[in-house]
């Protein structure tokens, strides 16, 4: 059985999906996708919120979490370089979009094993 939050969910998509149907003009649909969007961004940034949670829980110490300038220090790297290389660390990103980058160390360790062990490097 599904839970209330879920039932919840499905009854809000089911009125998006509506209200997507009426709309009358380019404009209105055009708000309906940004706010849809919006949802999304924050949906995901819930999502890397709760695995960061359970990375902590599996860890024998807390995951520490990196601004640009001590994820550039922990990379060996300079601060322009993680700003050239978003994209890169975008899996190492634990941050609201819009807000200030923060990185997960554990995540970003295991960028750097994959880089190396891809042959890849930076």
């Amino acid at each position: 059985m599904a839970s209330p939050t879920r039932l919840q969910a499905e009854e809000l998509i089911a009125s998006f999906r509506e209200a997507v149907l009426q709309a009358s003009d380019l404009h209105e649909v055009t708000a309906l996708l940004a706010a849809i969007r919006q949802v999304e961004t924050e949906a995901e940034t819930r999502r890397l919120e709760v695995l960061v949670v359970a990375d902590r829980e599996t860890l024998q110490g807390p995951d520490a979490i990196l601004d640009s300038d001590q994820a550039a220090s922990f990379l060996g790297e300079s601060l322009n370089w993680v700003y050239h290389h978003r994209r890169q660390l975008r899996p190492a990103l634990v941050s609201a979009e819009g807000s200030r980058p923060r990185y997960s160390r554990s995540k970003l360790e295991v960028l750097q094993e994959n880089w190396s062990g891809n042959g890849e490097g930076k």
